[in-house]
């Protein structure tokens, strides 16, 4: 009757330790759909962002070459101004001369 006891409770601890594996097995298969699903999370937020990325860079792109546009632009109408100061200056002072000579002559 010991031995049947034995073999008994041998088998209740294999059908303990059967069961046990079991459920590791059952959580590390769990764990690893779990692992899955961060993954493909996280893959599609890379996506998200790498999108909102190439779109503000984009957008920055063509605002830089707006205001290139508008930086030259800006640098024309200042040579444009510039060469109208200076023209101005030259007829002013050849207006000047041009009086005083008249005065000069007149006396």
């Amino acid at each position: 009757p010991r031995e049947g006891n034995d073999d008994l409770a041998s088998l209740a601890r294999i059908l303990e330790r059967s069961r046990a594996e079991a459920h590791d097995a059952h959580h590390q298969a769990q764990r690893e759909r779990e692992l899955r699903r961060c993954l493909q999370e996280l893959e599609v937020q890379r996506a998200v962002q790498l999108e909102k990325c190439g779109a503000f860079d984009a957008k920055l792109a063509a605002e830089i070459d707006r205001l290139h546009g508008l930086r030259a632009d800006v640098r024309e109408r200042m040579a444009g101004l510039s060469d109208m100061y200076t023209t101005a200056a030259a007829q002013l002072t050849q207006a000047y001369v041009a009086a005083a000579a008249s005065d000069t002559a007149r006396q």
